[in-house]
């Protein structure tokens, strides 16, 4: 009988077969949606199947249903580690990148001994796919020291990545995080997303050196959000006659009210101006 869960009345097999047909579409992405929200024994076992028995297309789609089955991480993870570990020995790039962005939607360390060799990978997809993966185990000193060389790979998708990995998904502050970020802003030209991610980075360490990177991005008139979140992130109150200025040329020249971008510059504008008047106050507290 077919599995009405989540209101669609395909059986198992006919969401893999719309999977393959469109991969790179809407279609296909509801298939695969369902299938992982599905998430039991089923699911698992036509998983297995496509990747024991598949071509590169079936695998890659085994790979992606097992990454994110069921409600949470631990789904069938015993079961899931082997087959996606094995597959990033595949011969096709476009396997490996998948089983890469399924474990580490899987955030269980064990695989890292075969995943972080990966960051040596031939195919960019690869070690994009490497570079986000490891997005999930920054804790962990070893992944750092990849991540950061990740940071200075020849592409540039992946410097991205793994800046915003080092950057912004861990937590620690270490001269060594921050000279790997610092080295991204005097490399990276000031349109890359990786200099932005560095930014952002620095500024979330309390690191002052971005402080003039920020007030040119503003005094350009058209800050990317990364500049808006580094300069919540700072807390510098200096920031705020630029921002001020924008507000009001945004506004006067109609911008959208719903655009992300509106709702961070005004967001920042709110951050800045509480942080001002509490040192005004003498209070040290910042906002929370």
């Amino acid at each position: 009988m077919p599995n009405t869960l989540h209101g669609d009345p395909r059986t198992t097999a006919q969401l893999i077969a719309q999977a393959l047909a469109d991969p790179a579409g809407e279609e296909g992405y509801a298939a695969l949606h369902c299938l992982r929200l599905r998430g039991g024994q089923e699911e698992f076992a036509a998983a297995s199947a496509l990747i024991t028995q598949g071509g590169p297309a079936e695998r890659e789609l085994g790979a992606a249903i097992l990454g994110q089955l069921g409600a949470n991480p631990s789904t069938l993870l015993e079961e899931s580690l082997p087959l996606l570990t094995m597959l990033l020995g595949d011969t096709a790039p476009g396997v490996v990148a998948a089983a890469c962005y399924a474990l580490g939607y899987r955030h269980d360390p064990r695989p890292l001994p075969q995943l972080l060799p990966l960051r040596h990978h031939p195919a960019a997809e690869v070690r994009l796919a490497v570079a986000t993966a490891l997005g999930s185990f920054t804790e962990q000193s070893t992944v750092q020291q990849a991540l950061a060389e990740l940071t200075r790979d020849s592409d540039e998708q992946v410097r991205d990545w793994a800046t915003f990995g080092l950057g912004s998904l861990n937590e620690e502050d270490t001269p060594f995080i921050r000279a790997t970020l610092w080295e991204r802003v005097i490399t990276e030209e000031r349109e890359s997303d990786a200099y932005g991610e560095a930014v952002v980075g620095l500024a979330e360490r309390g690191d002052d050196r971005v402080l003039t990177a920020i007030q040119r991005e503003l005094a350009d008139g058209n800050p990317k959000v990364y500049f808006l979140l580094a300069a919540q992130a700072l807390g510098a109150t200096t920031l705020l006659p630029p921002l001020r200025q924008l507000w009001a040329v945004v506004h006067r020249e109609g911008e959208d009210p719903n655009s992300h971008w509106l709702h961070e510059l005004e967001r920042t504008l709110t951050t800045l101006e509480a942080i001002a008047q509490r040192d005004s106050s003498g209070s040290s507290e910042r906002p929370r």
